[in-house]
């Protein structure tokens, strides 16, 4: 197997950066899961700037640490069971640890980003929180809520999840000395690759047998109207519909319930369509590019490589075996 350097490097760079944590947040960091991931945000704010040095690699340090802690929080707002395959460090140390691991994660973050000379990585940094911030107070607004449509949710995801990856690649471009018009360019690429990430997360949600049964269809069981249901809501009969309207708000369904949904959604055609919505925006955010950074992107990027892929294979997935979803 091929060794990952650039991710060895992200992760050398985050342990080099918190190694002056007091030892109270040591323990919470060697036993939080959040740095076990793939970098997105940090592996795509490098291509952006295109070059590995000790400076971009303390930027994409404090770009995880920032996205980091949004998840911390998440997890307990969401009464998360799950984080990359391990236990939410909520569940682990209980609530009061785990908030101060995360307000450790953003003042560091922040830090880091404020003691370079130039003012707009801050700027845009804050400016980021409060984008997801907005989204995720949006989300709860409006949980349960079966009137939220397509466009909702995508405004929705564009603050939970296109603002992080917005930000790493207009920070990248930033970094790299691109004109205004590159910059602007790379935010709205970021923008569209988190609003993709978030479909696929939203889409194993519902669809990806591998994941455990109890640890399935979470977003509904804390009210959150995703697009798998938006989508069945358009499609259904009105019967169904209203059957499904009274089982979201009334809060009276059961995992055996959602799965009779999830294979009425099958029949209706849900996953593919979620998976037409994922490649439709990727591929128009890679559109997008100026051609002088396109093709040092496209070719470059492990973004844009990672979500081709894992859509072509949850589509491989989804047409080889129909019959098996939501078993």
């Amino acid at each position: 197997m091929k060794k990952d350097k650039t991710g060895e490097k992200i992760k050398g760079a985050i342990a080099s950066v918190t190694a002056d944590a007091p030892k109270f947040i040591g323990k919470l960091h060697n036993e939080s899961s959040l740095f076990g991931g793939k970098y997105l945000r940090a592996r795509i704010f490098l291509s952006f700037s295109g070059h590995v040095t000790e400076r971009s690699l303390k930027i994409a340090a404090a770009i995880e640490l920032l996205h980091a802690a949004t998840l911390v929080h998440d997890d307990i707002l969401d009464t998360g069971k799950s984080r990359r395959g391990d236990t939410p460090l909520y569940l682990k140390r209980g609530i009061s640890q785990a908030v101060i691991y995360g307000d450790y994660l953003f003042a560091k973050g922040l830090l880091i980003l404020s003691e370079l000379r130039e003012s707009a990585f801050y700027r845009e940094a804050t400016k980021t929180l409060s984008e997801t911030l907005s989204g995720e107070i949006t989300e709860t607004e409006r949980r349960r809520d079966t009137d939220l449509t397509e466009k909702d949710y995508l405004s929705i995801a564009a603050g939970k999840s296109g603002a992080f990856f917005g930000m790493s690649c207009k920070l990248g471009a930033v970094e790299r000395g691109a004109n205004a018009y590159d910059i602007k360019k790379a935010f709205g690429f970021g923008i569209k690759t988190g609003i993709t990430y978030q479909i696929l997360d939203d889409y194993n949600d519902y669809f990806n047998e591998s994941v455990p049964r109890e640890k399935r269809f979470m977003d509904i069981e804390n009210g959150i109207i995703t697009l798998p249901l938006i989508y069945m809501l358009e499609n259904a009969s009105e019967k169904e519909r209203a059957v499904l309207r009274s089982m979201i708000e009334s809060r009276n369904y059961s995992s055996s319930d959602m799965e009779q949904v999830c294979r009425k959604m099958i029949v209706r055609g849900v996953p593919e369509r979620m998976l037409d919505a994922a490649e439709k925006h990727l591929e128009y955010a890679v559109s997008c590019l100026p051609f002088r950074i396109k093709a040092a992107m496209t070719r470059n990027s492990y973004i844009v490589h990672y979500l081709r892929e894992k859509i072509s294979y949850e589509r491989e997935k989804y047409n080889n075996s129909r019959s098996g979803f939501c078993r």
